[in-house]
């Protein structure tokens, strides 16, 4: 193991430890601080065209964020939290979930994953958290590559077509974004959604190896992609399919 995933899984695996390494960041890095318009916060600059192309919705549409992880630091929605969109954020991780909760207030925060079905399943906690997965497959390649496996529990997993159907936004009818950073199971959880009922103006999801079968299925609904910033897939809604 080298001394950097040494160092990740002990750092990691202490809760207390691992929630003031996070707030550290939100501090040391500023994350409230500058002008929100011109500043990016995600990994590879999406939110600054997730921005440029949802303006117009910031007052009455909000984003559903699945997989958030940190609050701030390469998030796709904060940006938008700080201009005045809110939203949901959806997070397996209870410390980060709390630091949503602690600094982003005016989301909605659930403590689950997002999956195929209404259940509950095996949550792999690996301690590079962004790896971590519902996948007892993908769990055995990551330990298998060096990554350590910090525990396994049960967590609620959700259908995007349960969430959308139980946290409606009266004040925010229109369903602007849907990010997605599931780590391999992207396609999953969009076809967990009603598309019929709920479609975003944009829909964000990370590169994978079945990346162009999501494409595609996004495609027969009526969208088409915009940009393709680092990992990310940024797909717009084709005026003639809003519904």
């Amino acid at each position: 193991m080298s001394l950097k995933l040494h160092f990740r899984k002990h750092l990691n695996g202490n809760r207390l430890l691992f929630q003031l390494k996070q707030e550290f960041d939100i501090h040391w890095k500023g994350s409230f601080r500058g002008d929100p318009v011109k500043r990016s916060w995600s990994e590879h600059g999406e939110d600054i065209v997730i921005a440029r192309e949802l303006e117009y919705l910031l007052h009455n549409g909000f984003y559903v964020d699945v997989g958030s992880n940190h609050p701030t630091k390469g998030s796709n929605t904060f940006k938008l939290y700080r201009m005045g969109m809110r939203g949901i954020t959806i997070e397996p991780n209870p410390t980060l979930l709390y630091l949503h909760a602690k600094y982003r207030s005016a989301d909605v925060q659930l403590c689950a994953a997002c999956g195929e079905c209404d259940g509950v399943a095996m949550f792999y906690h690996i301690a590079t958290h962004g790896l971590s997965t519902l996948s007892c497959e993908r769990c055995k390649e990551l330990v298998a590559s060096g990554h350590h496996l910090l525990s396994r529990s049960l967590l609620p997993v959700l259908t995007l077509r349960t969430i959308l159907n139980k946290n409606a936004f009266a004040e925010r009818p229109v369903f602007a974004l849907l990010s997605v950073d599931a780590e391999s199971m992207d396609e999953v959880v969009l076809r967990s959604n009603d598309w019929t009922r709920d479609r975003p103006r944009l829909v964000v999801f990370e590169e994978n190896q079945g990346s162009q079968s999501a494409i595609d299925y996004l495609s027969d609904l009526g969208y088409h992609p915009i940009a393709k910033c680092g990992s990310n897939h940024v797909l717009r809604l084709r005026p003639e399919a809003v519904p």
